[in-house]
């Protein structure tokens, strides 16, 4: 099958029969609802982007497994040029969107999972990776998107999956037999959940020898018998059920609570059970994959809000004073922080014996600890240079009222020639940037800032750096070669031949 186009996107999730509740209700047409809607126009500009060849090789690319042509959402990295070219489509179809593009849920974990039913199948003997693989194909070939499944429910977080008073609160395998397994337990927000055909599941931490049962990994049809979704609300999404005072006209992100109610999952969809050693592995290669791509993607959006931002200020004809250059001068500057940090742990990506590039571990935290806090800080200017008015804004149905219609435009305008409409609007697209749900989900999204620093303290070779200290200070004599050091330095200069073909 050939890349979908975005109507067959659209007709292909019409065929399909979730199990969804909205606000307590049952939902039967998920695609059309105005809640759940806004995500699926996200995803079907994915696919109508894909079938434009302005963006041929940046959307698209060949198969390593069957010589096709493929959504590179759905590629597993070959080199650190395919870690490079995923970042640039993760900000080129953020910027075409103003919120997450949804489609980058399927590379997320379908390249770890590669690599770990490689090594999985390697020191235990086991089936997975060729099931893995398979699979794969039937998602390249279909031009399928898949949704991730990791945060589990956790109950209390002092206990470990096997110790909670319910069981269930972390997922875990209740039953297995000759034709597969069942599953019970919940994952929560889970962004673009229902944009997806399938669900790829992996464990949300590293498991002990008494958790074999939660060690587990598969990959599910999103309205299999079982599975529930339960919708997510977020501070502005009460609009869509009106149209109106809408900051992000056409696309919105959306989460769910998914609920695997006995799920049964056959086995050649499984690819880990009780295998627990590999679970780290699993859930450190998802980690470092998930965080350097917020690099690329995050930067996309908050293009959209620096541009927002220059536009409110020369609506305001503030846009030639220096502090007001300074404050945009700022935002440039922080947000491409973020892409040079993805794009440095890109370049120094490593290949693993699976032949899957794996991102640096090290440089892939330090870009998401910086998501944690420069979205904010980039949230906070575009606010100061709008002004309270993002929070004060009348509904623009006021200015279709006769009576107090034509007062609300008089006083709602700068400049003679700038319609209040255009005004409003971009007022409107910073309250949904700022407001909604992006910056709160860039906070905890792919684990919180603790959990960031935790490997930045793990991945540092202190020993290294103190070892340049004492020769520096003569406290230590200096080595004949700096081994250390010099591999450091190659590594990086490796990496960047390997990207831009240089020697």
């Amino acid at each position: 099958m050939a890349l979908m186009t975005s109507e067959e996107y659209l007709q292909s999730l019409r065929k399909m029969k979730p199990t969804v509740y909205v606000d307590g209700e049952r939902v039967e047409k998920f695609a059309d609802h105005p809640l759940i809607r806004p995500a699926i126009n996200i995803t079907a500009k994915m696919y109508a982007m894909a079938q434009d060849p302005d963006y041929e090789g940046v959307l698209t690319t060949t198969s390593h497994l069957t010589g096709r042509k493929i959504s590179r959402f759905n590629h597993i990295y070959q080199s650190t040029e395919d870690l490079l070219k995923a970042l640039s489509m993760l900000r080129l179809t953020n910027q075409a969107v103003g919120a997450c593009n949804m489609r980058c849920l399927t590379k997320e974990l379908i390249n770890p999972l590669y690599d770990a039913t490689f090594e999985i199948d390697r020191e235990c003997g086991t089936d997975y990776h060729r099931r893995f693989k398979d699979y794969l194909i039937f998602l390249q070939d279909d031009d399928r998107m898949a949704s991730t499944g990791v945060t589990d429910a956790k109950g209390d977080r002092r206990l470990r999956p096997s110790k909670q008073f319910d069981p269930d609160l972390y997922l875990r395998v209740v039953d297995k037999n000759e034709k597969g397994i069942i599953v019970r337990g919940a994952k929560m927000h889970q962004t673009g959940a229902l944009t997806a055909h399938y669900l790829n599941v992996v464990p949300s931490t590293i498991m002990g020898e008494d958790e074999k049962d939660y060690a587990v990994a598969f990959a599910t049809p999103s309205d299999a018998p079982g599975l529930i979704h339960v919708f997510g609300r977020h501070a502005l999404d009460e609009r869509r059920y009106t149209g109106a005072d809408l900051g992000n006209i056409k696309y919105d992100m959306h989460e769910t609570m998914i609920i695997f109610n006995d799920l049964f999952v056959p086995w050649e969809r499984v690819f880990m059970c009780g295998e627990y050693p590999f679970t780290q592995t699993l859930v450190e290669n998802f980690i470092a994959n998930h965080r350097y791509s917020y690099g690329g993607c995050r930067p996309g959006t908050f293009d959209v809000l620096i541009g927002a931002a220059k536009l409110i200020a020369e609506f305001n004809g503030i846009d030639r004073a220096w502090h007001i250059r300074e404050k945009l001068t700022e935002m440039s500057f922080l947000n491409e922080t973020m892409w040079a940090c993805a794009v440095a742990a890109a370049v120094q990506g490593v290949k693993k014996p699976s032949g899957w590039y794996q991102p640096d571990k090290l440089l892939a935290n330090v870009t998401k600890l910086h998501v944690t806090s420069i979205p904010h800080e980039l949230g906070k200017l575009a606010i100061d240079l709008a002004g309270g008015i993002v929070a004060t804004l009348p509904s623009e149905k006021n200015l279709h009222n006769p009576e107090i219609g034509p007062l609300v435009r008089k006083y709602l305008r700068t400049k003679p020639e700038l319609p209040v409409e255009d005004r409003m609007r971009i007022i409107r697209l910073i309250e949904f940037l700022v407001q909604g749900v992006t910056i709160p989900a860039d906070y905890f999204g792919g684990g919180g800032p603790a959990t960031q620093k935790m490997i930045i303290e793990r991945e540092t070779n202190f020993e290294y750096k103190k070892r340049l200290a004492k020769i520096i200070a003569g406290i230590t004599e200096e080595d004949s070669e700096n081994k250390a050091g010099k591999m450091m330095i190659d590594g990086v200069v490796a990496g960047c031949c390997d990207a831009y073909g240089t020697e």
